[in-house]
């Protein structure tokens, strides 16, 4: 436990293993002789010259006193990592970014350890570099300054003490830094008194995501359990970035998704007003023209005509292009009726049946809801009429519990799912549907062969949670 040999104690003072006052605390009330008994808490020094909490029973035997000591630094190590895990998984929940949460994690290491001086290093904007993130230190100039200066170092793969531990993805102990070759802060450490030092990766999966480094001013043998504890810190840590990181992201696919469809919207009003409106009077022009004419030459008549065809055919274009962008039906109308306008407008173009049943199925939804709805189905319906050759479609709608059911097949040539590519036909139609039904925080089967159609079936709450909510599955 303390490291000496038996001939490095005998015929040595005993202060060499107890500290004076310990010794005294020890000692209390032991007379040799008497048959008398001690134990409490104290602390006792390994070769090291570390000095340990221990447990002690001291007692009075045969004209000696016999004192056993029992090692309290698991006990105290899991009570400081409890203490460590328990502050740190408090901390990051108050915290948003990578960086308040590193300092939160050095903060709490170096007050509940001992520890004099702990940094983060981040990997730059492209990878390449270990760039200086926060800090805490005691509050000492020396201390101060040695934060200062590190600022201006940057560390590539196996550089530096960050660096070796970047590219190795291990913590890595230095005894003492003074007299690393390794070292480059070699100098700065020794105007600090910083001696004793290691630094443990943060990984989120296989990519290092910060490096956390922590010094001391006496130089330090390595400990192989406070290497363990900060190791499980960081790997906490890691995760909780993930998390954090991942919710970010889903934050910002909701809030792309939500502008994409504004800006349907705004895309619809203005072909309307604006484009649809022009194109309408044109065509009443060219009729008024083709009465006007009366007798005149039959070919300029026929050109008219053709023009005004043409016309006609780009007004409904523009209108049906409205209608795709900006579902107006669901705000007037509701879901249901939506999708059954999209039925329609299916067979008038292709012939192909369609059939819609519901059972339990909300009349209104939530707007966003709803719209995301609206276009999953509608990219199923758009693959099935470009891509499948279907004559028959059918949705079916239900609810199930606290979750809608939206169910939609079709009778089409169908596709082998394992062998889908992102050149497949279809599969960015695919891959939208996909990415709604995850913003949606829902579930998403797809089931297709070669000759025997497509069956797509999405699950998703009616009350979709926070981004930051537990996942409802």
């Amino acid at each position: 436990m303390l490291g000496f040999r038996e001939r490095e104690l005998l015929g040595h003072p005993i202060e060499r293993l107890i500290p004076r006052r310990a010794l005294r605390e020890v000692l209390r009330d032991q007379r040799p002789g008497t048959a008398r008994s001690n134990q409490g808490e104290t602390s006792v020094r390994c070769k090291s010259g570390d000095i340990i909490p221990v447990t002690f029973f001291a007692t009075a035997k045969e004209g000696s006193i016999v004192c056993a000591f029992q090692d309290r630094r698991e006990s105290e190590r899991a009570r400081i990592e409890y203490r460590l895990l328990r502050s740190i998984i408090f901390a990051l929940g108050r915290t948003g970014d990578l960086t308040s949460a590193l300092a939160a994690v050095l903060r709490i290491f170096c007050e509940a350890t001992g520890w004099a001086f702990g940094e983060a290093w981040i990997p730059d904007a492209k990878g390449l570099r270990l760039v200086r993130g926060p800090i805490w230190a005691r509050p000492l100039r020396r201390l101060a300054l040695f934060g200062s200066e590190s600022r201006h170092f940057s560390f590539g793969p196996g550089e530096g003490l960050p660096g070796r531990v970047w590219r190795s993805k291990t913590p890595l102990w230095i005894r003492d830094v003074r007299v690393d070759s390794k070292f480059p802060r070699a100098g700065l450490a020794t105007k600090a008194g910083l001696q004793g030092a290691f630094a443990v990766p943060v990984l989120g999966g296989q990519k290092v995501i910060a490096v956390l480094g922590f010094f001391v001013f006496e130089p330090r043998y390595e400990d192989d359990r406070l290497v363990e504890l900060v190791s499980a810190v960081a790997a906490e840590l890691g995760l909780a970035i993930q998390k954090t990181r991942a919710e970010r992201a889903l934050r910002l696919s909701q809030a792309a998704l939500e502008a994409q469809d504004l800006e349907r919207r705004r895309v619809a009003r203005e072909l309307h007003d604006g484009v649809n409106q022009s194109l309408s009077s044109i065509a009443f022009r060219l009729k008024v023209l083709a009465v006007e004419l009366g007798e005149h030459p039959k070919r300029f008549r026929d050109q008219a005509d053709r023009a005004s065809r043409l016309l006609e055919d780009a007004i409904e274009e523009v209108r049906r292009i409205t209608r795709d962008l900006g579902p107006s039906l669901l705000d007037d109308v509701g879901l249901v009726p939506g999708l059954r306008r999209l039925g329609r407008e299916l067979s008038h173009r292709t012939g192909a049946s369609f059939r819609l049943s519901r059972g339990g199925f909300p009349l209104r939804l939530p707007p966003a809801l709803a719209s995301n709805v609206y276009r999953i189905v509608q990219e199923a319906l758009t693959n099935a009429e470009k891509h499948s050759g279907a004559t028959s479609v059918s949705v079916r709608l239900r609810r199930k519990a606290a979750w809608l059911v939206v169910g939609i097949s079709d009778n089409g040539k169908g596709f082998d799912v394992s062998k889908a590519t992102s050149k497949t036909p279809g599969c960015l139609g695919l891959t939208n549907i996909r990415e709604r039904v995850r913003l949606a925080r829902g579930r998403l089967q797809l089931r297709s062969s070669p000759g025997r159609g497509t069956r797509l079936r999405l699950e998703v709450p009616l009350h979709p949670p926070s981004p930051t909510a537990p996942d409802p599955r």
